[in-house]
Order: C-alpha cells, then structure tokens, then sequence
C-alpha cells in the first residue's frame, strides 16, 4: 500500500482540527465523530514514528553491510597483491587468485598492434 503524501495528510490533520472546533458538529454515522478522528490520528502517529525508527534501523544494518563489504573487498585486492609480490606476476599462484599471468598478456608491437606503428608499408 503506498502512503500518502505528507501534505496531504497536514491538509487533513487541519480540517480534523477544524471538524473538532465545530461545536454542533454530530454526524449521524458515528464512524466520523471528532474522536475517533482524534484516535486514527494517534494511531497514524504512532505508526508513522516506529515505521521511522524502524528505517532508521534499516538503514544503520545497511550502512554497516556496505562497509564489511568494502573492508572484505579491500582485503582480497590486498591479498592479490601480497601473492604477486610474493610468487611473482607469472606464477600459477598468481592465477589462482583470480589474476592474470603477465606472459597471459598480449605484446603489442606500436600504436595499432601489428607492428606498423601506423605507417603503411611500401
């Protein structure tokens, strides 16, 4: 269910106070006395300050799960780097971890790769 806009509900919190200043107001559906308007306007106040609250828990849990993240992720990129400089750029360990090997990379020979430097042949 979406919620309803906060101007929306200030408009109605107004016209609920207006209703109450009403002095002969006695609706002959007893579902819309001032008082049971004065009720579901605690109820919503109530519910709208544990919904924040619990929000405001959400995204504490959120911030907190983002930063074991990061301090995981920095970890393992420092741990690749720990084993190139331990077993060099070309070793099978390097692999393991999920690099490349430097002999995996392709030479290039000049700036389009075929070894012409851009210049046609003759």
């Amino acid at each position: 269910m979406n919620r309803i806009d906060p101007k929306q509900l200030k408009s109605d919190g107004k016209s609920l106070d207006n209703l109450g200043d009403i002095e002969d107001y006695d609706p002959k559906n007893t579902d819309y006395t001032a008082t049971k308007g004065e009720t579901f306007r605690s109820t919503m106040e109530k519910a709208q300050a544990s919904a924040t609250k619990a929000e405001t828990k959400v995204k504490a849990a959120r911030n907190t799960a983002a930063k074991a993240e990061h301090d995981f992720h920095s970890f393992v990129l420092g741990a690749k780097r720990q084993v190139v400089a331990q077993y060099g750029a070309d070793s099978d360990e390097v692999e393991s971890v999920g690099l490349k090997r430097k002999s995996n990379y392709r030479k290039r020979n000049g700036k389009n790769g075929n070894g012409s430097n851009g210049q046609p042949s003759a």
